[in-house]
């Protein structure tokens, strides 16, 4: 992929919609509600054919309402590119900035499909942060005015983006952002999700999640530390998986100890791999067979099935080894319902296991779900008797100084990678021996 491709009238000729434009082999998003009145969909073509040459607007009024009702969303496939995104190193961007040099690297990086969750409908992660809201915005001006605008900025400039949207370069100085930008805004006192679908499928805002939208998602790796949240001791990195055994175990090696969760996406991705650094047995449940299939692929998996006794003799033989094994069970963590799943939760708990609540608002959709979950000592209907993982372990961490810190290898090079490790671990341990005061 050259970036000057990107820069081809896409409107002069228009370009054909094949039928396979959108891909059977790429994972993709499922439907969107799409509350909208008629008026309200006629809108959201409106909205769609903005960037669009008037001539055109017969042709695409019709396809864009088709594409609406099909997927909730339009997404004007006709206008993907026919080559897949890639992020370059950054010695091929001829940006003026180098630092906006970076952020073009990274735009792309969001869209390859080697990356992304849903990159056909510009998905990155999370099941719905979008980096641009639709394929028009995205090659016709939302993606092509930033990379233009990126690609002339100087030092002394930042570029303002809303919602994708690129409302101009504005006069700054060296140590600005070179880019502000706003996601998913809503009025607060129509902030509910039912008005942001509507918005949604409108055109009029996107949800970016943390890193879609803003252009620096770096994959599982970059909630590892949020996942393990590795607190740096002398020669020796303790994770938090650790610290729950420490917490709730009375134990520093968990050799031999099941850690059971749910999520192997973007984010929850991370969590065999933080198991494995803490060396006990991991079981990770996960309903999407692409997303589990991608994780195996890249290493962060090592073994996995939908045989649930075939995964409980593993289990077995791990666990009287003492070994370490990352287990992905292709299936629903929650079987039946949440009722069902929360009463097998007390059993368990009952006879020794610890639970926690990964940040998935499963304690509360348990309680809507009628479940009394609520604290024996309880004053409100908000202190569960389960703790949640930020709550009972990340909170202690965090108030010691310790959180995850990201940055990005732009050179692609291996080597400048390790470099970077390496003076990290130099600069935690050098404040880690003043005193222990961070």
């Amino acid at each position: 992929m050259r970036i000057s491709d990107l820069f081809i009238d896409i409107f002069n000729p228009l370009p054909r919609y094949p039928a396979e434009q959108r891909a059977v082999k790429v994972p993709h998003a499922p439907k969107r509600p799409c509350p909208l009145n008629r008026d309200e969909k006629v809108l959201a073509v409106r909205n769609a054919l903005r960037y669009v040459p008037k001539e055109h607007h017969g042709i695409l009024s019709k396809e864009f309402a088709e594409e609406l009702e099909l997927y909730g969303h339009i997404y004007a496939f006709r206008f993907m590119p026919n080559f897949h995104l890639k992020a370059p190193p950054l010695s091929e961007i001829s940006a003026k900035s180098q630092q906006a040099a970076a952020i073009i690297l990274m735009i792309l990086n969001n869209l390859d499909p080697e990356v992304a969750q849903y990159p056909q409908e510009l998905v990155t992660y999370g099941g719905n942060g979008q980096v641009f809201s639709n394929w028009i915005q995205a090659n016709r001006l939302q993606l092509r005015l930033v990379l233009l605008y990126l690609f002339r900025m100087s030092s002394q400039q930042t570029l303002v983006i809303y919602s994708g949207h690129p409302l101009g370069l504005f006069p700054s100085h060296a140590e600005a952002p070179r880019v502000t930008l706003t996601n998913g805004m809503m009025v607060p006192n129509f902030s509910s999700k039912s008005l942001y679908d509507k918005f949604f499928a409108i055109g009029v805002t996107q949800y970016g999640q943390m890193t879609a939208g803003s252009y620096c998602y770096i994959g599982p790796q970059g909630i590892v530390h949020g996942t393990t949240a590795r607190i740096f001791l002398p020669f020796k990195i303790q994770i938090t998986i650790m610290n729950a055994g420490r917490r709730y175990l009375g134990l520093e090696d968990l050799a031999g100890k099941v850690f059971v969760t749910a999520g192997l996406g973007g984010m929850s991705g991370a969590q065999p791999k933080a198991a494995s650094i803490a060396g006990c047995v991991s079981v990770i449940a996960e309903v999407c067979s692409d997303a589990l299939m991608k994780r195996y692929r890249q290493g962060w998996l090592d073994e996995y099935s939908d045989d649930l006794n075939k995964i409980v003799e593993l289990i077995r033989v791990f666990r009287k080894q003492k070994k370490t094994i990352s287990i992905g069970y292709l299936g629903n963590v929650v079987k039946l319902c949440l009722l069902r799943q929360i009463a097998a939760i007390d059993k368990l708990c009952a006879r020794g296991m610890h639970f926690w609540d990964y940040g998935n608002a499963f304690l509360l959709e348990c309680q809507r779900a009628g479940a009394n979950i609520l604290h024996p000592k309880a004053k409100d209907d908000k202190t569960f008797r389960y703790p949640s993982y930020m709550q009972d372990i990340m909170g202690d961490i965090f108030s010691m100084g310790f959180g995850p810190f990201r940055w990005v290898c732009t050179s692609q090079k291996p080597e400048d990678l390790a470099r970077t490790d390496m003076i990290s671990c130099e600069v935690i341990e050098s404040l880690m021996k003043d005193d222990g005061e961070v």
